[in-house]
Formats: C-alpha cells, structure tokens, sequence
C-alpha cells in the first residue's frame, strides 16, 4: 500500500530529535505530477492514502507515485475544478471536495464524483460557486463557507443547501444580515466560530446569530482585532495578538501567551500562518522565519531540515501540515512540493561520516531510504560502489 505510510506495521513513535538539531524529511516534487502550483490541503484517508489538494487539481499519493483527478470537459463524472481549497472524508468515506468552482463529492470506490454548483433558480442551491471551507456540523450536514455568502448548512442526503444568514449583533446593539464567511471551526463543546472580515464571531444555532467572542472565564474579555486563528485537531484555538505573543486559547476555559523577544518580534512585524504540526508542536510561519512551539511549555525553536534540504524551507513557504496515523509528518509547500518527516529516520550518522571528505560529498548522486529493512543506500558518481547505513545502528559499511 502507502510506502509514505507503510510503516504502519512499525509502532507509533514520537517525532524524537534534539532540540535545534534539524529535522531529515524526504522532499517530493515535480517528479510526482504536483507540479509548481501550490498545496492548499492533505488528508489521509481511512485506507492510508494521502488526498493532496493544489490548484492544478487533486491527487491520490501513496508515497511511491500519483493520481491526478481533474475536471473533464464534457464529463460531469469528473471534478468541478482544479483549484481545490479543502478535502473532508466523512463517517461513510466520501470525500468532499471544496474547489473554486463548486462542491464535488467522490464516492468510496473513488469512481463516481458528483457536482453541486448554484443555480440561480434554485434558493436550495450552493450560494456561491466559491468553497473556501467545509466543516462538518452533524452527522449528514456540513458547513459551507462560501465566498461573498453568509454561513450555510449542506445537507449530504439531498444535497439541499439552507442559507443561515445569521444576524450579526454588534457590541452596540445594531445588526447586520451581510457578514461573509471564509471559514468555520468548531472548537470543544460543539462550540462554533466563524472568521470573517470583521473577525472572530461565536455563532448561536439556537437563535441564528453571531456575536463578538467575549470570554471573560478564561480572562480574555473580546478578541477583536486578533489575528490567524487557528483551531488545532485538539480544538484549541490559536492567534496572534498586537503584542507579537502566539496566544492558546480553550474557550470558555483558559489562555496562555507564547513567545520570547525573538519569536514576538517577528509575529508583531507581518501576516503569519498557524498550522499543525504534530501532537507536541504547533508551526508559526512569519516573512522571516520558522518557529516550532511546543504546546504545553511554549518553549520555542526554528523550523529547520538537513543542509542540504534547507533550500526549500522559505518565510511563507508552508501552507498546510497534516499527521498521519503512523506519526509522519506531511507538509505542504508553494511550489508543489511535499515535505515526509518519519520518526524512524531523525537518527543519521552518513552525513557525519562524509565531512572529512568534501569531494566524497560532491560525488554523491542519490540517497535512498529502505525503511522497512532500516537501510539507507547512498550512491556515487562515476562508481559502481555505494555506502550503506543501518537506520538504527548507525553503522556504515
């Protein structure tokens, strides 16, 4: 099956280093048929293939070659586009797939895809054609932020839509029907957020309106003006305040505040993106930098791989990252690339064992991992020789 994630049958291992020393990933490129455009969304499957979503259009990944899913002209048993923003799989195993030009689901053989687009006739239809979110809300309805739209609720059964166009009650007292959705998360307790041009707002199912968050338990009276949020898979939400501090929220609960005098400076000075790591970190990307933090102390420490994988790790350069069920971490880049970092292979000696060597270096001309045998290959030009290291032990013969 996945060689990304054929390591299942190894037993699921924290993503071990020592603090500051970089992390060995496999980096995958053109070479499998991402090309240059960007990686918007991963998921993992239940079948452990990887659902790569970028805006040349979709791929099955399955570690060792790809799949590529795009519309068909003329054909309506293909995808709705190729600009794909979000890939969700439910309890059933369909995938639903939010691109720039409607809702397409894919059925569980992975052979029968059906489009939901708007129609201008039909007010039970997708409002707008845009799909920047889906979050699930029940059990066969989903919540769709659609561009220039207010929040709406899909109903996966009938594919109806019903256009909630909640009523926003400002801090004033005054409300406002036309409050655009660019997505939705639901944090603990079922809670539910949405983000919009005029922030975080707290949706109220019961009554149908959105209020500014104030949450004067956890001490934090509003939360107006912040930016980035993020909600982790643990339901905790992540921002960044006009301090530069990367803040940890649990609603209703507590909030801590991150950051050392580097880290704040570079959070207060741009845009930033807050994303997934693993179990134990989170990932702040400014325009300078990198940073891992570490979810419970807060300690943090630059984002950094091997020297000879650094080139690919720029400001801005990450857009998603997601863990599978084996513990590997899969990041995805701007330039059509995906970074693989495996638990099982953050231990290396070869590199060590080349810098006496500079031109031993040089005349390297391909490392391959085995890492079901623990095995690394490591050959060179113009020989007919290769090095090999024993992924555990570290010996090289």
């Amino acid at each position: 099956m996945i060689r990304v994630l054929l390591y299942l049958t190894i037993a699921l291992l924290p993503l071990a280093k020592a603090k500051g020393q970089p992390f060995f990933g496999k980096v995958h490129g053109e070479e499998m048929g991402f090309g240059q455009s960007l990686i918007s969304t991963i998921l993992e499957d239940q079948q452990g293939f990887l659902w790569i979503g970028t805006y040349l259009g979709l791929f099955r990944f399955d570690g060792l070659q790809s799949v590529a899913f795009r519309p068909e002209k003329d054909n309506p048993n293909s995808m709705s586009s190729e600009f794909i923003n979000q890939i969700y799989e439910d309890k059933s195993r369909f995938l639903w797939i939010a691109t720039r030009n409607g809702l397409t689901r894919i059925d569980p053989t992975r052979k029968v895809f059906t489009r939901y687009k708007h129609d201008s006739t039909d007010p039970n239809s997708i409002p707008n054609n845009r799909i920047f979110d889906i979050e699930p809300y029940s059990d066969s309805t989903l919540l769709l932020s659609c561009d220039r739209s207010g929040l709406c609720e899909f109903n996966k059964n009938t594919g109806k839509v019903r256009r909630l166009n909640p009523t926003y009650i400002t801090r004033g007292g005054d409300t406002l029907k036309e409050v655009w959705s660019l997505n939705v998360f639901t944090a603990r307790q079922h809670t539910v957020f949405l983000q919009s041009s005029r922030g975080i707002l707290l949706y109220n199912a019961v009554n149908n309106t959105l209020v500014e968050v104030r949450d004067s338990i956890s001490g934090y009276t509003q939360l107006t003006g912040k930016r980035n949020f993020f909600c982790s898979v643990d339901s905790t939400i992540w921002f960044a305040d006009q301090l530069g501090r990367l803040c940890k929220w649990i609603p209703y609960q507590s909030i801590t505040f991150f950051g050392d005098s580097t880290t704040r400076s570079q959070i207060k000075s741009g845009s930033l993106r807050i994303i997934d790591f693993n179990k134990q970190y989170i990932l702040v990307c400014t325009h300078h930098d990198s940073f891992l933090f570490d979810k419970e102390t807060g300690v943090s420490q630059p984002f950094r791989l091997r020297d000879d994988q650094q080139d690919v790790v720029t400001a801005q350069n990450f857009l998603t990252c997601m863990t599978t069920k084996s513990g590997i971490v899969v990041l995805g880049l701007r330039q059509g690339k995906l970074i693989t970092i495996d638990p099982l292979l953050q231990q290396f000696k070869f590199k060590k064992f080349m810098e006496p060597d500079p031109e031993l270096i040089l005349q390297i001309s391909d490392i391959q991992d085995d890492v079901y045998y623990h095995t690394r290959y490591i050959g060179v030009f113009h020989d007919s020789i290769f090095f090999t290291e024993d992924l555990r032990s570290g010996i090289i013969s």
